[in-house]
């Protein structure tokens, strides 16, 4: 008795019915029973593609039998069903040529893939299958790329839009009112934890009409998107083993067709900020009451960052060197926490007030020298969209453009010193309201623009008093 086993696969499953790979069915078991076999087992695997190199758990399946035994033969609808990359049809001859398993198809027949032409056979219709979907992938390419060049919306524009009956779109404006929100607390300090959190107090419905669910890392890649500036932006596809650039991070290569909600050096100046390397993220909103981050606050014995403590039976704020298994802290400093904090504020007026040397040096304007590499990049689109260039050749130049725009604006990225202190009121009484009006985070922000640390030496007096001569202030050149 040949045991059978049933292999069907679509790529895409537009509606979702499953009907491509049910009529696969139909086809391999009218085929199955011409010969008198009875099937075992069907293995599906619906709306997968074997180009993309995702798992397809159906084709796990299947090979797994195959090894273990269980199989006599496999049935598909055609070869480029069960492969259409290299790697696994050798895999798959491999395990099918140790367990004298067979391989037939509705479409192109009987495989012997325990003789060298059955083998040869299987590579050449491998190899067709395999060029087959990278011509697709290059078309579906171009013609992406054809829509961002011409500024046409594919799909919906999403939060902060809205649909007019005759196909245009119109700024939605309440939605737009919170992205311009979440747009300017960003460039003034605040972390996207924060913003989140502020957004959920507050009941603000979330892009999904929901409420309470905003996240740090979906206002990341949503306040980033080019739409909001009224450009449309291109992410190229990323090839077999690349890495994807992820959302709001796209070329912008066109003009849209609606309207602004942001103007587009907005749109670069946030997409620098949340680009920079440098910028700390990912910690809980309100989970820390402290001025001074690990990040500035260091002890002056051993130079390990100090963390916030509260002295239950005291019930005062400390910054402390706290001792633990693994790290080399001298667990032996402490000081007052608001104390310390008043006295780094206190500086930071002296100096902002009375030193030049703290004058913010003139921004760049984002645009500086970017403009001819977008230029450089639209024109290599081009020729990529009119087929005077291959793929590879595109993909070459366009890295090496992309990474001088990086370059560009992590010009503006390093300036985050200038742009907290451009804004900054010079005169004692103006900036100690002004102070008392940021958040935490800007205040944060703020001091993370002014100071390399504060560091905090050994009392002489012991205990943890505060005075001047044990805090060492060391501004930013």
């Amino acid at each position: 008795m040949t045991r059978v086993g049933i292999y069907c696969r679509i790529s895409a499953d537009r509606t979702g019915a499953g009907l491509g790979v049910s009529r696969q069915r139909q086809d391999c078991e009218q085929l199955v029973e011409q010969r008198g076999w009875p099937v075992v087992a069907v293995y599906e695997d619906n709306d997968i593609s074997a180009y993309s190199g995702r798992t397809r758990p159906g084709y796990q399946a299947l090979l797994n039998d195959i090894q273990t035994g269980q199989l006599d033969a496999v049935v598909a609808w055609h070869t480029d069903r069960l492969h259409r990359s290299p790697s696994e049809l050798e895999a798959y001859i491999e395990a099918c040529d140790r367990q004298n398993v067979a391989t037939l198809t509705v479409r192109a027949g009987d495989l012997d893939l325990s003789t060298a032409a059955g083998r040869m056979v299987a590579r050449m219709l491998g190899a067709a299958a395999r060029h087959e979907s990278e011509q697709k992938s290059e078309r579906v390419r171009r013609a992406r790329l054809q829509e961002a060049q011409a500024g046409k919306v594919q799909g919906q524009l999403g939060y902060g839009y809205r649909r007019n009956l005759d196909g245009s779109f119109a700024v939605d404006d309440v939605q737009a009112a919170v992205v311009r929100e979440i747009s300017d607390r960003i460039l003034r300090g605040d972390s996207l934890a924060g913003i989140a959190q502020s957004l959920n107090e507050r009941q603000v419905p979330t892009p999904s009409g929901r409420t309470g669910t905003w996240r740090g890392p979906n206002l990341r890649s949503m306040i980033t998107a080019a739409r909001y500036c009224g450009w449309r932006e291109h992410t190229p596809t990323p090839g077999r083993g690349e890495r994807s650039r992820g959302r709001g991070t796209g070329e912008l290569v066109a003009p849209g067709t609606w309207p602004a909600i942001l103007d587009r050096e907005t749109t670069e100046r946030l997409r620098a900020l949340l680009g920079d390397p440098a910028r700390r993220t990912g910690g809980r909103p309100g989970r820390s009451t402290y001025l001074l981050s690990a990040a500035l606050a260091r002890c002056g014995r051993c130079r390990a960052p100090l963390t916030g403590h509260v002295d239950s039976a005291r019930g005062t704020r400390r910054y402390v060197c706290s001792k633990q298994p693994g790290l080399a802290r001298c667990g032996r400093l402490t000081i007052n926490a608001d104390a310390l904090d008043g006295l780094v504020v206190a500086a930071v007026i002296e100096a902002l007030a009375g030193d030049v040397a703290f004058e913010p040096d003139p921004v760049p304007p984002v645009d500086e020298g970017a403009a001819g590499v977008r230029a450089q990049l639209e024109e290599l689109a081009a020729l990529y969209a009119a087929g005077s260039i291959r793929a590879a050749e595109w993909l070459t130049a366009r890295n090496a453009l992309a990474q001088r725009l990086e370059s560009i604006e992590a010009r503006y990225a390093t300036t985050a010193r200038n742009r907290l202190l451009r804004d900054v009121p010079r005169t004692v009484d103006e900036f100690t309201g002004h102070w008392a009006a940021l958040t935490l985070q800007q205040q944060r922000s703020l001091l993370t623009g002014l100071l390399q640390s504060v560091v905090v030496h050994p009392s002489t007096h012991g205990g943890n008093r505060v005075d001047a001569a044990r805090v060492e202030i060391v501004w930013l050149g």
